[in-house]
């Protein structure tokens, strides 16, 4: 009894797999003020729903915000969110209606203030977009925290 209700769920799961998200594996380096890293290592993300303390509610974070890409997939800020998950970090952002995108507030206790930001790279490039670029396999993720002209 038991094989057959195996063989019935991995022919489940075999049908169904394309529609089921895959994790995309890429590195997430967090540094924030006196250069102190919150967050490195690899992870696996997959796009998916996001709430913050501040964002108002639960908001896409999947590569189809502001219609940028035509399939889900996974981006920053859901790597920002689910690794931030896994080690306990806190971290905050508004989301923003017009860009269709979340904005970083807060990570690990350092704010955005009108002297200091969160900057994202992708790949060692300067990016905006944190839930609209969708990562690939091996992509390097960084969030740093520091001063407006630099």
């Amino acid at each position: 009894m038991y094989s057959i209700l195996a063989i019935l769920m991995f022919f489940i799961i075999a049908v169904h797999s394309d529609t089921l998200p895959q994790s995309t594996i890429i590195n997430l380096l967090v540094i924030g003020s006196n250069n102190r890293t919150i967050l490195r290592g690899i992870v696996p993300t997959t796009g998916h729903n996001i709430t913050t303390p501040s964002s108002g509610g639960s908001h896409h974070c999947d590569g189809t915000n502001n219609n940028t890409n035509p399939i889900p997939g996974p981006t920053m800020i859901s790597a920002l969110d689910d690794a931030a998950s896994f080690k306990g970090v806190k971290w905050d952002a508004n989301f923003s209606k017009i860009s269709d995108d979340f904005i970083i507030t807060s990570i690990d206790g350092d704010n955005v203030t009108d002297n200091e930001v969160w900057v994202t790279f992708l790949n060692s490039r300067p990016v905006n977009g944190g839930c609209r670029l969708e990562l690939k396999n091996n992509d390097s993720v960084t969030f740093l925290y520091g001063s407006i002209g630099v």
